[in-house]
């Protein structure tokens, strides 16, 4: 090291060790930082760059990154102790305690004179409440520096806390001698004083704490105090005794403990808070919900991007009970994925977003498609089973939160009403909680027959199906979607059975469908076959269904977990027996999504290809290791 760089060197110590310590306000601090980091980089000590710039991080209060420039600083020269202190300052304020100390440990082993990380670790065992130990920390950082006020502070606040009131005034006052500009110990030591009712005296060290000190969070709580004893000095000078009054006793005059105030506990709560760094981390945290949430309720809308329009996309894998059910009740031999998710279906028609049964975690299956609550137009419900309306309450709270979020955005367009069309079973759980949350004012009730224009271009037709759910016997509902050109012609017709048993007359009610979608539930056993399944359509149902509406895609959905292995063999044996009309026998699970062109095309699964489409005729579902089934074009197709 040549001389300058030494000269340099020990400039930029002094900076930090003695000058630092002695600034009061961040935004100073950060300048002389500033100082540090330039002067350390014209003489090429990356190592100082480093720490500097963690610093300036670290007072900004954004811990992650300054954390991540000690740990360069730290690649660079694994020896530099105060790269390890001011580590464990950053990881003592992400609540990493454990490696916080360890950090602190590390500096004191390189450097045993140094008396910052005696304090840090003094600090962090405050805030665990190991008290004999804090107490010790902040001692050894006195005995190596006594002109250093901060430990003075920090163990004035260990006495406090083990109630020893006039050796923490003591403390406090030491750290007050060292440096009177300090303005903690003013506060710590208000604390006491405003305990022991000594009203002026606590009212005079909160206001020289306001006047030095400028963190915001604790100038409110000094300000919210100071409120706090204004009013007991102001009730205290109402009710001083007049000269007649008889002379109280020397025992009456003796402050007596008073019950706190919600207010006042509300106080000493948020103190805690902030001395244990829980409050910086929470606030942090809740920061980056609220932009997770605004980036949930602000996104581009994909109705009419060329992978979502005119498109069914199927947003669910597994049906009934099972997905509600904690992983801890699976047998022990189970297959398939550990987490197994229920959903829906999303329909777009020339750029019109309709939900089909939103059971359990159709949120996550809508956005995992790049979908949201901004493509959501109509939602329909067919009945009153869990794995068809679990997340109704979920969209209906995100429409009102999208509501409120575009209502704060005057220069863009208000978010469109919701439109509901619900299944006589349906109408009796939802129909009133629709209206009065705001988010549909007159949902539509889908019964057998009945049609509503949900567009100009798209309608929708009850069909009575039979099914028995939560609330009701035999009034679920089926529908069929048609949907029309410019001209008003139907270009399409997708049937839905939803969740249905096998009856004569269902065949006769689809007919026309070149789509149908049915729900299987769940295969027969021996002694069902002549009755059929009871709430089900069931391998023989899907087959009467399919042979006798000859569509000309017919998909299966609604696969009970126990078929997780013999899926494959059940669309087998479906296809097998399908007529000539119909081309393709395919699984609705949530790697299918179907596109209505001028053809039925079924769109790739392949990263980076989902734009591309197969022909129906030449798709081949393959089963993947989580037991889905995925479709490739020829391009990807192994």
């Amino acid at each position: 090291m040549d001389q300058k760089t030494k000269e340099a060197l020990e400039r930029i110590e002094h900076l930090y060790l003695v000058e630092e310590p002695k600034i009061k306000k961040k935004e100073d601090k950060i300048s002389l930082l500033k100082v540090i980091r330039d002067l350390a980089s014209e003489n090429n000590l990356q190592q100082w760059v480093h720490l500097a710039v963690g610093d300036i991080h670290w007072y900004e209060k954004d811990y992650q990154p300054a954390l991540k420039e000690f740990e360069k600083a730290l690649a660079i020269i694994p020896e530099f102790a105060y790269a390890w202190n001011d580590k464990g300052n950053a990881l003592d304020d992400l609540g990493r305690k454990d490696e916080a100390l360890a950090a602190y440990e590390r500096a004191i082993e390189l450097d045993p004179k140094f008396f910052q990380p005696w304090n840090g670790q003094g600090n962090v065992l405050y805030g665990l409440k190991k008290y004999d130990e804090a107490l010790a920390a902040f001692e050894k950082a006195i005995e190596l520096d006594p002109k250093y006020a901060t430990p003075r502070n920090g163990k004035g606040n260990v006495l406090y806390d083990l109630k020893k009131d006039d050796e923490a005034i003591a403390a406090y006052e030491k750290a007050i001698e060292l440096d009177p500009d300090y303005g903690y110990p003013y506060y710590s030591r208000g604390i006491i004083f405003q305990e022991k009712g000594k009203w002026h005296e606590a009212k005079a060290d909160f206001e020289k704490y306001l006047s030095l000190e400028d963190d915001e969070s604790w100038k409110r709580m000094a300000g919210l105090r100071l409120k706090q004893i204004n009013e007991k000095i102001a009730q205290q000078a109402k009710t001083q005794r007049k000269p007649s009054e008889k002379k109280p006793t020397e025992k009456t005059d003796k402050p007596t403990p008073e019950k706190k105030t919600p207010v006042e506990v509300g106080i000493d709560f948020a103190e805690q808070y902030q001395r244990s760094g829980l409050a910086d981390m929470v606030e942090d945290r809740r920061t980056k919900l609220d932009e997770v949430m605004e980036k949930a309720l602000n996104p581009d809308p994909q109705l009419k991007s060329e992978r979502i329009n005119n498109s069914l996309h199927v947003l669910r894998d597994w049906n009934s009970y099972t997905p509600i059910l904690p992983a801890k009740f699976r047998p022990d031999d189970d297959f398939g994925p550990i987490e197994r998710r229920g959903g829906g279906y999303f329909l777009v028609w020339r750029g019109f977003g309709v939900v089909i049964d939103p059971g359990l975690h159709f949120i996550t299956q809508l956005y995992n498609k790049n979908l949201s609550i901004a493509d959501v137009n109509a939602v329909v419900i067919t009945h009153c089973h869990l794995d068809h309306t679990r997340d109704i309450e979920a969209l209906v709270d995100l429409n009102y939160r999208y509501k409120k979020f575009k209502d704060k955005k005057p220069n863009e367009e208000k978010a469109e009403p919701v439109h509901f069309y619900l299944g006589s079973s349906a109408k009796h759980k939802y129909q009133e909680y629709l209206k009065s949350s705001g988010c549909c004012a007159n949902p539509k009730i889908l019964t057998g027959s009945k049609r509503y224009s949900i567009t100009d271009y798209l309608d929708i037709v009850g069909v009575e199906v039979f099914h028995d759910d939560i609330v009701s016997r035999d009034e679920a509902i089926g529908c069929i979607f048609e949907f029309k050109d410019e001209a008003g012609t139907v270009v399409h017709r997708l049937g839905f059975t939803s969740d249905t048993r096998q009856h004569e007359s269902l065949a006769g009610k689809f007919e026309g469908c070149n789509v149908l979608l049915a729900h299987l539930g769940t295969t027969e056993t021996i002694g069902e076959i002549e009755t059929g399944l009871p709430n089900h359509l069931g391998v023989m149902g899907c087959c009467d269904l399919m042979m006798k509406v000859k569509p000309k895609l017919f998909i299966v959905g609604e696969f009970g977990e126990e078929l997780i292995q013999a899926r494959l063999n059940i669309l087998e044996f479906i296809a097998k027996n399908k007529p000539e009309e119909t081309k393709k026998v395919l699984a609705a699970d949530s790697k299918l999504s179907i596109k209505f062109g001028d053809d039925l095309e079924v769109f790739c699964n392949h990263p980076g290809c989902e734009s591309n489409t197969i022909s129906i005729d030449k798709v081949k579902p393959l089963l993947g290791e989580d037991s889905l089934f995925r479709y490739y074009c020829g391009k990807h197709f192994a």
